[in-house]
């Protein structure tokens, strides 16, 4: 492995805000899961490590599931897994996690509730 391209997977810092972007092409917006913030969805590429990925085995995460970060703090992140269990990673290993970025999803109680309601300022006067 390159020293830039261990640099890029081992790195801990956000990614640029428009790497977040709903819709850009994954490939693009490529990073470690220890550096994604609450509300990003991302897709797991690959998990570094025998040790790294069994502990990622043991939490229910595996290579080409899609995660939403939950929580982020400065021990460890939580993680909602898509047709999975909520799970939580310590930051270390995390870092070890290269993901792509696949940008931000409200929750979705959120959008449930919002998808139910009428929005005068997006659908205009009602028919009465």
């Amino acid at each position: 492995m390159s020293v830039a391209r261990a640099r890029h997977v081992y790195s801990d810092r956000t990614p640029s805000p428009g790497a977040l972007v709903p819709g850009m092409t994954p490939s693009r917006s490529r990073g470690s899961l220890a550096a994604i913030r609450p509300g990003v969805r991302a897709q797991i590429r690959a998990i570094l490590f025998h040790g790294v990925r069994a502990t990622c085995q043991a939490a229910g995460l595996r290579e080409g599931d899609v995660v939403r970060c939950r929580e982020s703090g400065p021990s460890g992140i939580t993680l909602d897994v898509e047709n999975g269990p909520t799970t939580s990673l310590s930051r270390q290993v995390a870092r070890f996690v290269e993901v792509d970025l696949l940008g931000k999803q409200k929750p979705a109680a959120h959008r449930e509730i919002s998808s139910r309601l009428p929005d005068p300022a997006l659908d205009g006067p009602t028919a009465a």
